[in-house]
């Protein structure tokens, strides 16, 4: 998410490198950045963009190294509430607490997220930022005709609301008890209409990881190569560079997983 925020600074014309800021960690889709520096982040693109429709801006951003490994479980499911249910259990390969819940009865999905900082404008950015994601996903999982039943913020208005109603299809109400966004069953129950190129990216996506893997476990010595990963590698691979080994992998992220959005 944080490479997402320096990429839209970088489009409005902001000089990012003049942040005292570990830019390269923000950068690398693998690093854990600690929770403050992300507030801090949030916190300097608002007084450059302003706030209202910060986390909306952010949403539109493709990043397909954001959920990376977890946003392809969310193909697995049969439903959609199934696809949610395996996202949030394993929403922690892309962060080191829980923000997103779920429950939901006969009639309602209700899916609750809170951004565990003490910034409390990062904590509203973030949680319009991942609603807004969350619906979004419904739209290219299961009916592009998708809207929320319901959208309650526990922050105050940022702004001009209209955007955030346009997106979600309802009313949105500010200064509720907590974060949550509200699907109805019907939708929620909903089979997955997965585009076809989502799922050729994500396998070509795990193919060129797992090529990657056995040829540096092929240049090391090692014979511990997965039979996946066997039937990705060359008869013939050249030998490659300690700098050149990682390219693969990196290469097959920016060509493209798709999995959240229609992005």
């Amino acid at each position: 998410m944080t490479a997402r925020v320096l990429t839209l600074l970088e489009g409005h014309g902001k000089k990012v490198d003049a942040l005292e800021l570990p830019l390269a960690e923000l950068r690398n889709p693998e690093a854990r950045i600690d929770i403050a520096t992300v507030d801090r982040l949030i916190e300097i693109a608002a007084s450059m963009l302003g706030a209202a429709g910060l986390g909306l801006k952010l949403a539109a951003i493709v990043d397909v190294d954001t959920y990376d490994a977890a946003g392809r479980v969310m193909l697995a499911g049969r439903t959609l509430r199934e696809n949610f249910e395996l996202g949030f259990k394993h929403q922690r390969l892309w962060g080191d607490t829980n923000r997103f819940s779920m429950r939901a009865d006969a009639h309602v999905l209700r899916i609750a997220f809170k951004h565990p900082g003490k910034s409390a404008l990062a904590k509203a950015v973030l949680a319009e930022l991942a609603l807004a994601e969350v619906v979004r996903a419904a739209r290219v999982l299961a009916r592009r005709d998708a809207v929320a039943i319901g959208v309650r913020f526990a922050h105050r208005p940022l702004g001009d609301t209209k955007a955030l109603q346009v997106i979600f299809g309802c009313d949105v109400t500010f200064g509720a008890a907590k974060t949550e966004l509200l699907l109805s069953a019907e939708l929620a129950n909903s089979p997955l209409q997965i585009p076809r190129e989502i799922l050729q990216r994500a396998l070509e996506h795990d193919a060129v990881l797992a090529q990657a893997k056995a040829s540096k476990e092929r240049f090391n010595g090692g014979s511990g190569a997965s039979p996946l990963a066997r039937l990705a590698l060359p008869p013939r691979v050249g030998r490659q560079t300690d700098d050149e080994r990682p390219h693969l992998a990196t290469k097959a992220q920016r060509r493209g997983l798709l999995v959240l959005r229609a992005h």
